[in-house]
């Protein structure tokens, strides 16, 4: 009995240790989160004009992708993701502009 009573407070030690370890970790997270907030706020604030090589975020696809055409109609901005390398539509409410061209 006494071994099985050291065996769950080793355990349960070890559990304490994780958890605050994951406590920590997620707190850093939530400041990166706020830092690239700050940063894609702060861009699209300074020029919010969408040009050819813009890197854009998608609210549709939830992802990053480049500006490839501009074409004045119904869903003007021509852009491809990085992951499939489709090629997409979107209008401007569906975008937003992370970074300029350089």
């Amino acid at each position: 009995m006494k071994e099985l009573l050291e065996a769950i407070s080793i355990v349960m030690l070890i559990w304490g240790i994780l958890n605050i370890i994951l406590f920590f970790k997620i707190w850093g997270m939530t400041n990166n989160i706020k830092t690239m907030k700050n940063i894609i706020l702060s861009a699209n604030s300074s020029d919010s004009e969408i040009a050819v090589g813009d890197f854009v975020y998608s609210f549709r696809l939830n992802q990053v992708c480049m500006v490839t055409k501009i074409h004045p109609g119904k869903d003007p901005y021509e852009c491809v993701t990085f992951d499939t390398g489709n090629h997409l539509w979107f209008k401007e409410e569906e975008i937003l502009l992370i970074k300029k061209r350089q």
